[in-house]
């Protein structure tokens, strides 16, 4: 059933492009990997449809335009194709839908980076794809109901991206996949563990009922705040602790990097 599969789809979907992202120094590049793509930035509502020619670095794996798509800010959905494929009808050609819970055009452009090397993976079996990213927000992407074969109206994205605090909700309503046996494989297969890739706290997020459900694809650091008028007066009272940087010199001018190694280390 597809409202199973789809869920799994998109981690699975991006776990390879990041491998192969990290091993790309290893990757001897075929010459005939097409670096020409379309990407057009809609929004049906406001009837906006712009095209922009993007050429995809197979050093760095993005695109070459990355900081020109970041700036814009009046559409929120991007569709992309090869060059050779953005004009042919839809019947020659299938387009993925892609749900993610973002509301600007900027946060498509993780997918949109990763599309050429599945794209070319794809190519070599004879099938074309293009794919059409939606930024839905949070709420539709963890609790929109999706692909009922009775109602067609019913939306039914092929891949979402979810995160931590959306993957519960479709846990509960059965729209999930248990990944153990595809991490039991890729071990098998490469020597190569997927647990130990990723940090502990991915223990408690991904994993419901000793069943791996979902891996990270993206991770961020949200800012910290820090009540000054404690650590006043714990220090007062004689407790050996100090404000945390930029507030105090205790960790050092390279403090930066010391919070670094300490974030990799967790």
């Amino acid at each position: 059933m597809k409202k199973i599969n789809i869920i799994s789809s998109t981690l699975f979907f991006f776990l390879f492009i990041y491998l192969q992202k990290c091993n790309s120094h290893n990757i001897k590049r075929d010459e005939d990997e097409p670096t020409r793509f379309v990407i057009v930035a809609y929004d049906e509502d406001k009837g906006i449809r712009r095209r922009y020619r993007v050429t995809f670095n197979y050093s760095t794996y993005l695109f070459n335009e990355n900081k020109r798509l970041s700036n814009i800010i009046d559409v929120q959905n991007a569709l992309i194709c090869n060059e050779d494929d953005i004009d042919n009808n839809e019947e020659e050609i299938k387009t993925l839908l892609l749900w993610h819970p973002g509301n600007s055009f900027s946060e498509n452009i993780y997918f949109l980076n990763a599309f050429p090397i599945w794209y070319n993976e794809h190519k070599k079996k004879n099938e074309i794809f293009c794919l059409k990213t939606e930024s839905v927000g949070w709420e539709k992407n963890a609790m929109e109901l999706i692909c009922d074969d009775k109602n067609s109206t019913i939306p039914c994205p092929d891949l979402i991206s979810l995160g931590t605090t959306q993957l519960p909700h479709r846990f509960n309503r059965g729209e999930t996949l248990n990944l153990n046996n595809y991490f039991t494989k890729y071990f098998k297969k490469t020597g190569i563990s997927i647990e130990g890739l990723i940090n502990k706290y991915s223990y408690f997020d991904y994993r419901i009922g000793n069943n791996w459900l979902a891996l990270p694809i993206v991770a961020d650091i949200r800012p910290l705040r820090f009540n000054k008028t404690t650590f006043d007066y714990c220090i007062k009272k004689g407790y050996d602790i100090h404000y945390p940087p930029p507030y105090s010199n205790y960790w050092g001018s390279n403090y930066q990097k010391t919070v670094l190694k300490i974030y990799l280390f967790l």
